[in-house]
């Protein structure tokens, strides 16, 4: 076969491989475009997991404080996604009912979240965890990836609303001050969550939005791990389009209540303008705090003491906590 032939072919499946790659990209977007679940109104209206069932395990050690009495929780356990959660009590909490905080936090969650939390005591604290195995889906591949970490992330407004109806339900909650707390991740799926609670006649006490912010092209942009600028533009337009139904600048207008917004000055992970939207969208009564620079990072004690302290102290300035 001739020099030219080979050129010919070579030139032909490049194009054919280009094809086939346009084709199902195209397919993609179209899945992300028309699929129902990318709807913010539809999200918030979607039917709860089921509350009634619950399987609940005492332990002590992994998180659990002394003088604390803590459990394993698992709402909805025969479903696909059931809710998962970690809840530390008081050990001698008295008849009077208790004020309960809702921890949303970044990857570390259930059991290791609270091993970040202080002694808050005369007060409920319940983590919530992720309803993706991070493990299984760090062996997938990408384009199962993509898929299992959207399926999740769309979950989660839907389990934190039932979340907080549980809580309410429970014989050792104060029902008028069940109050959300959304750190870095926690805080971008927050007000989904909230107008998903909402929706569903959930009432809320204060909240706090802790280095979040709008725009989740911008954040993504911002923190992806990618050198060409091309490839970063498409996996960030790729991703927010995805994730358009939690998108928090789609649900923050419509919230009521009272907000506690905390940012770092200069944060890498959350540009400006997002933070600035956050601020902007975010309905009155709010009161905007900004820590030193950079972003949270549940490793520097320093940062983790003084932001702890800061939501502490305006819960309790709002009765949502004992103090």
């Amino acid at each position: 076969m001739s020099g030219g032939r080979l050129l010919r072919l070579g030139a032909k499946l490049l194009l054919g491989t280009v094809a086939v790659l346009a084709v199902c990209l195209g397919l993609f977007v179209g899945w992300l475009l028309f699929d129902g679940q990318s709807d913010p109104e539809r999200l918030i209206e979607g039917p709860l997991p089921d509350v009634t069932a619950a399987t609940v395990r005492p332990y002590a050690g992994g998180g659990c404080r002394e003088n604390r009495r803590c459990q394993d929780v698992v709402l909805d356990p025969a479903a696909e996604r059931p809710v998962r959660i970690a809840i530390s009590l008081p050990r001698d909490a008295g008849p009077e009912p208790l004020p309960a905080v809702i921890l949303v936090g970044g990857l570390r969650t259930g059991r290791e979240a609270l091993e970040h939390v202080p002694d808050l005591g005369r007060n409920a604290v319940i983590t919530y965890e992720y309803p993706l195995d991070r493990d299984h889906w760090r062996r997938g591949f990408l384009p199962a990836q993509i898929v299992a970490a959207r399926a999740a992330a769309l979950a989660v407004p839907r389990q934190l609303a039932a979340l907080v109806r549980w809580t309410r339900a429970q014989p050792w909650a104060d029902p008028d001050r069940v109050s959300l707390v959304g750190v870095s991740l926690g805080a971008l799926v927050l007000p989904a969550a909230q107008r998903t609670a909402a929706a569903h006649g959930e009432s809320l006490g204060p909240s706090i939005l802790a280095y979040g912010g709008t725009g989740l092209f911008d954040i993504l942009h911002a923190n992806l791990a990618q050198d060409r600028t091309l490839v970063r533009h498409g996996a960030a337009w790729l991703g927010s389009l995805g994730l358009r139904a939690i998108e928090p600048a789609a649900h923050l207008p419509h919230l009521a209540g009272e907000f506690l917004l905390i940012n770092g000055r200069d944060d890498p992970r959350i540009p400006t303008r997002s933070a600035a939207g956050l601020h902007r969208l975010t309905p009155e009564p709010k009161e905007v705090r900004f820590l030193s620079a950079g972003h949270f990072d549940a490793n520097d004690q320093e940062l983790l003491d003084k932001i702890l302290a800061v939501c502490r102290s305006w819960l309790v300035s709002r009765r949502a906590l004992n103090p």
